[in-house]
């Protein structure tokens, strides 16, 4: 028996992912491929969809508790949408854990995925962490 962990989602997103391709009448040639293409396509979509949940409760929260209140800086954050950048943040976390269940038929691929994902994250971020910590006349 392997105790080496698997990966998070690996049995989603390479076992049964595998299975309902091969379903589709996939060679085996063509299935590393073409996992890898809907791997991607499917945690893409789950960000898509994670990101716009969390924006619409996170704003329905804080709308709530800018009625309530006599602050303006809860007014502020609703004002300048700053929850859906916060919204950003725990799809971005859980694509990077996914990244080597996505590539688990290249292996070699997954220290470079994560640089990449490293690279795209460590730019994005402080921009969505902060959009209005701009430069004047940058916007």
């Amino acid at each position: 028996m392997n105790d080496r962990e698997l990966p998070l989602l690996y049995d989603l997103l390479n076992t049964k992912l595998h299975q309902w391709l091969s379903g589709f009448g996939v060679s085996p040639e063509q299935m590393a491929w073409v996992g890898l293409i809907a791997g991607l396509t499917l945690v893409l979509l789950a960000m898509a969809l994670l990101s716009k949940l969390l924006n619409w409760i996170f704003t329905l929260l804080l709308h709530r508790l800018a009625v309530t209140t006599v602050s303006e800086l809860d007014d502020n954050l609703v004002k300048h949408r700053m929850l859906r950048f916060v919204a950003r943040i725990i799809p971005l976390m859980l694509a990077y854990n996914l990244v080597p269940a996505v590539l688990s038929d290249f292996p070699k691929w997954v220290p470079v995925g994560q640089g990449l994902f490293n690279i795209f994250s460590l730019s994005w971020l402080p921009a969505s962490c902060a959009p209005s910590c701009t430069l004047p006349g940058t916007r």
